[in-house]
């Protein structure tokens, strides 16, 4: 099985309350640029993540302050 490669074009911004986070991100193949409308993102070791929209743009809210692996 072929695996796609991602370029995810993160742009994170601070919600100021109780310390959470929105991560907002285009997800594109690493090789042709296109976009990947339906790709799922989730932050490791939680519940919390999204799926693309067919514009291959995504937006997870609520990720707990600190390094997060998404």
């Amino acid at each position: 099985m072929r695996f796609t490669y991602i370029i995810v074009f993160l742009f994170i911004s601070s919600v100021h309350s109780f310390s959470q986070h929105t991560l907002k991100a285009v997800v594109k193949d690493k090789e042709t640029l296109e976009v990947l409308p339906g790709a799922t993102a989730i932050v490791k070791g939680t519940a919390t993540g999204a799926t693309a929209n067919r514009q291959g743009y995504l937006e997870i809210t609520n990720i707990p302050a600190g390094i997060q692996t998404i």
